[in-house]
């Protein structure tokens, strides 16, 4: 039998690939919450994730299995750190374009960045799982 994971996000595409990545293992079943859940704002990934785990969990509190959530932030050096976990907030700002990132650049100095990315899971007991990863690179000139 296949445990049923649940993840909470209004992401339809983010579902999709999450399905391809877990199942035929897991069985994953999208909850789509009535409105967005508010995201803490802090420069840690995890405890954004972990503050809408909580969150989600009061708006579905009856799983029978995992329900997770996912969050990510983007981080550039010579920016001191943003947009860090603000990624969609601090875009807007800059008029909606990612590549408005780039622009903010100095070409002569280096342009290190990196993603952090949570996997944030619950059972009804009580049981959590936390997946970090971060990946780092360089943004191109």
């Amino acid at each position: 039998m296949n445990m049923k994971l649940y993840f909470v996000t209004g992401n339809q595409n983010k579902v999709g690939s999450f399905k391809m990545l877990m199942q035929p293992e897991f069985k994953v079943e999208w909850f789509n919450p009535p409105e967005e859940i508010p995201e803490l704002e802090s420069p840690s990934v995890k405890e954004v994730a972990v503050d809408k785990l909580e969150k989600a969990f009061l708006q579905f509190p009856d799983v029978d299995g995992f329900l997770f959530v996912t969050d990510c932030g983007f981080y550039i050096e010579q920016l001191k750190g943003r947009p860090g976990t603000l990624i969609k907030r601090e875009t807007m700002k800059l008029g909606g374009s990612f590549s408005a990132w780039c622009d903010c650049l100095d070409a002569s100095k280096p342009r290190d960045a990196y993603v952090q990315f949570v996997i944030a899971a619950k059972d009804s007991q009580g049981n959590r799982v936390l997946i970090e990863h971060r990946t780092e690179g360089r943004i191109p000139k």
